[in-house]
């Protein structure tokens, strides 16, 4: 039974009813998520916000004016927060793969009446193409473009959300250095475990313009793909990015141990990187 507040979308590309739900956040108003969602939604019904540290980096870094991009916008919670913060003479540029969730990140930007959001509907990656999105049907955050058998960090994919007979569809993957001209200023990033892939794909946008990055930082993901943490750390030093954390202090050059060993003590299996 939906609630009284639930509305229904139809999305040509997946052939079904999305339903939705509203749900108030303490500053930004009324907002929409998949009436499935068991994450988000929540969270927010119960305290009035969604990760208060990123609202809280967004708040101290966003300015008016600035040209923001958020990869893996979901229904656009930063993505509001990005558009409010910069402004009518600012930009943002919101990057969402999962089909189901664009009618209701388009929901969510109209609803708050801004005019200053460019939505790209594909994942980002190191190269353009098209892939596999698995998604989730509990966590509409953790879509993922690989294969969440895959997973030894944060519970196995059952116990995240996933089913046993994993929903696919396929998705457009863009190299955004392709599609992106403008100076960025700002980027935040959640597209779990995928974020460096992201990254790689955006090389001369991070030459070019140096914007300051907040990323999420998944170590056993990054080795589920069978890629190192330490490597991809030093990538990112080599493109002259500091790498802090907005979780703990990290020395000047951490390495992948002192991370992950921050994490554990943390009591979670991530942190989010702040590049600098």
């Amino acid at each position: 039974m939906l609630s009284k507040n639930a509305e229904l979308y139809y999305d040509r590309v997946m052939f079904r009813r999305i339903k939705s739900q509203e749900v108030f956040d303490s500053q930004i108003g009324k907002l929409y998520f998949p009436f499935e969602d068991k994450v988000m939604a929540p969270i927010i019904r119960t305290h009035g916000i969604w990760e208060s540290d990123e609202v809280n980096w967004l708040k101290e870094n966003v300015k008016p004016g600035f040209t923001c991009l958020n990869v893996g916008a979901n229904v656009g919670y930063f993505t509001v927060w990005m558009s409010r913060l910069t402004g009518a003479t600012g930009k943002v540029i919101a990057v969402e793969p999962n089909p189901e969730l664009i009618p209701l990140l388009k929901k969510n930007i109209s609803n708050n009446q801004f005019k200053n959001v460019r939505i790209l509907k594909a994942a980002a990656g190191k190269e353009t193409t098209t892939t596999n999105l698995y998604l989730n049907s509990t966590n509409f955050g953790d879509s993922r473009v690989w294969d969440p058998r895959k997973t030894n960090g944060g519970g196995d994919y059952l116990s995240s959300g996933f089913t046993s007979k994993l929903e696919t569809t396929k998705v457009k993957v863009l190299a955004l250095d392709e599609f992106i001209d403008e100076c960025i200023d700002i980027v935040l990033l959640d597209t779990q475990g995928w974020d460096h892939q992201v990254l790689r794909g955006m090389k001369n946008i991070l030459r070019r313009f140096h914007p300051l990055i907040l990323t999420e930082f998944v170590p056993a993901w990054i080795e589920d793909l069978d890629e190192s943490p330490q490597d991809v750390l030093s990538e990112f030093q080599s493109w002259g990015y500091k790498i802090g954390s907005s979780d703990f202090l990290l020395s000047d050059f951490p390495t992948a141990d002192e991370i992950s060993a921050k994490i554990k003590m943390s009591d979670k299996f991530y942190t989010n990187l702040i590049l600098s």
